[in-house]
């Protein structure tokens, strides 16, 4: 099975979840995500012959995926790509600094300004970023 096999499944605008994709293609959740991810793979090559983007909401096990083609889904997308920005950051930035804390305790309160800094301001920046155009009503 590839990407065109989940296409021809997918129902546009109604979402789903890993579990469904599983059940449809009688197969385990590794294998459907798998499934999902070649689609996303397929979707952002260079010459793309997808009839559907596909855009998630959530994280991991417990994320909701949808296909459309709608200009909405540019707004889902963009809401995807600050979450997922956070929690990277986050995840790559933050642990450092707090061991740096609990390695120099007088470095506590430059540590936790530069946390604060970082998840409030360039956070805020890219939030501003992804939703500063309204898509057209459809």
């Amino acid at each position: 099975m590839n990407w065109r096999d989940l296409e021809k499944w997918l129902v546009p605008n109604e979402p789903f979840f890993v579990d469904q994709v599983a059940e449809a293609f009688d197969t385990d959740n590794v294998y459907a995500s798998a499934m999902i991810q070649d689609y996303l793979r397929a979707q952002r090559s260079k010459h793309s012959e997808t009839v559907f983007i596909l855009r998630r909401e959530g994280r991991t096990r417990g994320a909701t995926w949808t296909a459309g083609r709608r200009t909405v889904d540019a707004r889902h997308v963009g809401q995807t790509l600050y979450e997922d920005v956070k929690t990277k950051m986050l995840r790559a930035y933050k642990p450092d600094l707090e061991r740096l804390a609990e390695l120099n305790p007088r470095a506590i309160p430059f540590v936790e300004a530069k946390i604060e800094q970082v998840t409030v301001n360039a956070l805020a920046i890219l939030a501003a970023a992804v939703d500063s155009v309204e898509p057209p009503e459809e």
